[in-house]
């Protein structure tokens, strides 16, 4: 309950960065305690801009709350393909129609 919790903070703090947090938040009648296989945060960035400081910002807080995976929501497209080097992925089988539009983000943007 405990890293759920702080991973909705770290969801809900947009600009500021992080956030101290002194004591953890407990119902005076039961305390629940979960550990999931994955915990993680999807940001809609398709339909909302953040900066790429506020990224960084959301990937330290899930990395400090323990989270697994950041979902980062590209596009609206279900077609919608993206190359990474890094996680060597290509576009190569991904579905393509005869309009479309790859883009290949500079090195140095994180």
């Amino acid at each position: 309950m405990k890293k759920s919790f702080l991973l909705l903070l770290g969801a809900l703090i947009s600009f500021n960065g992080r956030a101290e947090i002194s004591s953890p938040i407990e119902n005076s009648q039961a305390v629940v305690q979960t550990h999931p296989k994955e915990s993680g945060l999807m940001l809609d960035i398709a339909r909302h801009f953040y900066p790429p400081e506020v990224i960084k910002s959301f990937i330290d807080t899930l990395s400090e709350a323990g989270g697994t995976f950041l979902h980062l929501h590209f596009s609206d497209d279900e077609n919608y393909a993206l190359e990474s080097e890094l996680l060597n992925q290509r576009v190569d089988g991904a579905i393509q129609k005869t309009e479309f539009i790859l883009i290949r983000l500079p090195k140095n943007l994180f």
